[in-house]
């Protein structure tokens, strides 16, 4: 059996964690076997991690206590790395290279580093990662990442491999029933909803869409706003509706299962992100046929539909606002699903691909 460690940031709700999940839920866990090394389990999708099979180590959390995640991290890849035919390491920037040192240092057989985005958090985090691309790549045996321009991000000039965001289409296949029953649950009934779903975090840009929302709704009485995530900047967004007068029309719902059937109710889904890789997110939506309203810093390899609109961030709510009137919502993509297929981002094309990177 084929042994693999994923080492994550944390196992929430964010696009490395839920690529892990559909990959492993689309393996023959006969034949291949996941653990992950996080600092947080106590969570829904770790738990479903867990149903599958899948083992999980977790280490302390590196902004509370630096030293103790170091240490545990240092210890389990110490002790266990030659379990394992292959170490994959997710990351948004190279800051964090303690993994790809200690496996190096420990013999792992394969050291494989995953590009997952285009851009670090802060500029701490860019000065680490410009400092530990230049020095550490030589020890990763394996270049992955979700798109050209994260690729680019990670490795600069040196060759990597561009593995999609694959996801499980069947799911997000539009249906009516589901959209009915869905939009019945969330009262939404006539009402235009207008929606996201990401981390509040600055990179997703909400204050943007509470702006763009707000144009619209001057015109759009009858128009929702559906936001779905958890974050740092939660509250603060919150308080921002409250100050905006506008609480009646915005939903805020915590992270969910149910992604697949919230996309389909949506009529509209606004993704003004100031940067992106390439966004499993936006490959869900355009699944689901929803007419999608994208920021210009998002890769542009994440447009596979043309369900996609693109407007530029330096615009303000009032074009953007205009844009969405443009958009014919009503006329929903009912091929998506299939376009999605044989653009090559089906989970098991990915599964299989990955597997026999895991193997060689």
């Amino acid at each position: 059996m084929l042994e693999v460690l994923h080492v994550l940031g944390g196992f929430n709700y964010g696009g490395a964690e839920q690529f892990v999940l559909n990959l492993y839920s689309h393996c023959d866990r006969d034949q291949i076997h996941f653990t992950a090394l996080t600092r947080n389990s106590n969570t829904e999708q770790a738990e479903i991690f867990r149903s599958m099979g899948g083992a999980i180590i977790e280490t302390a959390v590196i902004r509370d206590n630096p030293l103790l995640c170091l240490y545990q991290t240092r210890q389990f890849i110490k002790k266990h790395i030659d379990e394992f035919d292959a170490i994959h390491i997710h990351a948004n920037a190279f800051s964090f290279a303690y993994p790809v040192v200690m496996a190096k240092k420990y013999g792992a057989k394969k050291i494989i580093l995953h590009s997952h985005n285009t851009k670090a958090a802060n500029w701490f985090s860019s000065i680490l990662h410009i400092f530990n691309r230049n020095r550490l790549l030589k020890s990763v045996d394996v270049k992955l990442a979700c798109g050209i321009d994260a690729g680019k991000w990670m490795y600069g000039d040196q060759s990597f491999i561009v593995v999609n965001n694959g996801i499980d289409v069947d799911q997000f296949r539009f249906n009516t029933d589901v959209r009915n029953i869905k939009r019945k649950e969330l009262g939404v009934y006539n009402s235009i909803l207008i929606g996201n779903v990401g981390r509040f975090v600055e990179q997703k840009n909400h204050t943007k869409i509470i702006d763009i929302f707000c144009e619209f709704h001057k015109v759009h009485s009858n128009s929702l706003l559906l936001l779905v995530g958890s974050g740092p900047l939660k509250d603060r967004v919150k308080q921002i509706v409250k100050d905006r007068r506008i609480s009646e029309s915005v939903l805020f719902l915590e992270n969910r299962n149910d992604i697949n059937e919230l996309l389909q109710a949506m009529d509209v889904f606004l993704f003004p992100s100031l940067y992106e890789g390439l966004s499993i997110a936006l490959i869900e939506a355009q699944a689901t046929g929803v007419k999608c309203l994208i920021s210009d810093s998002i890769d542009p390899n994440s447009i596979i539909t043309n369900s996609v609109t693109v407007e530029s961030l330096k615009n303000d709510a009032v074009v953007w606002s205009r844009r969405i009137d443009e958009l014919d919502y009503n006329n929903r993509n009912t091929n998506a699903s299939v376009e999605i297929i044989n653009s090559g981002f089906d989970i098991n094309h990915t599964a299989e691909k990955l597997i026999s990177i895991y193997s060689k």
